[in-house]
C-alpha cells in the first residue's frame, strides 16, 4: 500500500523562519505574553488585514467565547 504524502510547508516556512524567531525571541526577552507590545501589534495588524477595527488575542476559543457573548448581549 502507497502511503498519501502529507502537505510540506517546509519550503514555504524557510522563508518566513528567520522573522518569526526573531518577533518570537522578541516576546521571549520581554516575558510579556500578555498585554505586551507584540501583543498590541499582532492585533492591530491582524485586525487590518480583515477589515476590522479591533482584534483581540485570545489563548483559546474557550477564552474568546466569554467577550464573544458579551457583545452579543450588547456589552
Amino acid at each position: 500500500m502507497q502511503a498519501v504524502p502529507l502537505f510540506d510547508l517546509q519550503d514555504h516556512c524557510a522563508s518566513l523562519r528567520e522573522a518569526v524567531v526573531a518577533r518570537l525571541g522578541a516576546a521571549l526577552d520581554s516575558q510579556r505574553f500578555t498585554l505586551g507590545t507584540e501583543v498590541a501589534e499582532l492585533e492591530q495588524v491582524f485586525a487590518a488585514l480583515v477589515g476590522a477595527t479591533h482584534a483581540i488575542g485570545c489563548a483559546s476559543g474557550t477564552d474568546a467565547l466569554p467577550s464573544h457573548s458579551a457583545r452579543a448581549r450588547g456589552a
